[in-house]
C-alpha cells in the first residue's frame, strides 16, 4: 500500500510488511527444512520430526498470519469506500485478487495445523505434506505479487478526492469502511486468542 497520513496508519502499514515477512519467510524457512528432512533424514523418523517441525513453526505462523490479515482489513478501509469499489477499479480488482490469495493460503494453513498435522504418521504422509506446503507457500507469493502490484494502482477514494488525488482519506465515512474497520479488530483479537493458546499449550 502507498500510504501516507497518521501514525496510526504507518504503524499499520509496517505492521502488515512485517506480518507478510513472517509468514512467508517462516514458510519458506519450514519447505527448505521438510527438504533437507525428506533427503537425509532416516524414514523411521520422519513423521515425528514432520510433525515437530510443524508445531515449532506455529506460533509464528499465528502471528504473522493474524498482522496480515487484521492490517490488511485496516488498511482497505482506509481505501475502498464501497463493495462494489472491489470490482469496479484496478486498485479493487488486485485487492480482490490478493484477498483470494490470502483466504486459499489461510486456508491450506489451517489444513496443515489442525488436520494434516495429526494424520503424519508415515514417511508418505509427510511427503504429502511437503506438496500441500509448496501450494500455500505459491499462494503466499502470488499475495506478495498483488501487493506489489497494488503500490502502482491508484486507489478509488484517491480518485474521488479531486483535487487532492495523493491524499489518503482516513475517515471511515461509510458503512462499508466500518464494517471492514471492525472485522479488522475482531481478527486481531481472533489472532491474540488463537497465539495465546498456543503458548499455553506449549509451555
Amino acid at each position: 500500500y502507498a500510504m501516507g497520513g497518521s501514525e496510526l496508519t504507518l504503524a499499520a502499514d509496517m505492521a502488515h510488511l512485517n506480518g507478510g515477512g513472517l509468514w512467508a519467510g517462516g514458510l519458506i524457512g519450514m519447505g527448505l527444512t521438510l527438504s533437507a528432512l525428506l533427503q537425509l533424514t532416516d524414514e523411521g523418523r520422519l513423521p515425528d520430526m514432520t510433525v515437530q517441525l510443524i508445531r515449532r513453526f506455529g506460533p509464528l505462523g499465528i502471528l504473522g498470519v493474524g498482522l496480515v490479515c487484521a492490517t490488511g482489513l485496516l488498511l482497505s478501509s482506509l481505501h475502498i469506500a464501497q463493495a462494489e469499489m472491489l470490482v469496479s477499479s484496478l486498485y479493487g480488482l488486485l485487492l480482490t485478487m490478493k484477498i483470494v490469495a490470502v483466504v486459499l493460503a489461510v486456508g491450506l494453513a489451517g489444513l496443515h495445523k489442525f488436520v494434516a498435522q495429526r494424520r503424519i504418521h508415515t514417511p508418505q504422509h509427510a511427503r504429502r505434506f511437503a506438496t500441500t506446503l509448496q501450494i500455500e507457500i505459491f499462494f503466499v507469493l502470488l499475495v506478495f505479487v498483488g501487493a506489489a502490484l497494488l503500490t502502482s494502482a491508484p486507489p478509488p477514494k484517491h480518485q474521488m478526492a479531486g483535487d487532492m488525488p495523493h491524499q489518503v482519506l482516513t475517515e471511515l465515512d461509510t458503512p462499508f469502511q466500518a464494517l471492514l474497520y471492525v472485522s479488522a479488530i475482531a481478527t486481531g483479537l481472533a489472532g491474540l486468542a488463537a497465539l495465546t493458546l498456543e503458548w499455553r499449550k506449549r509451555y
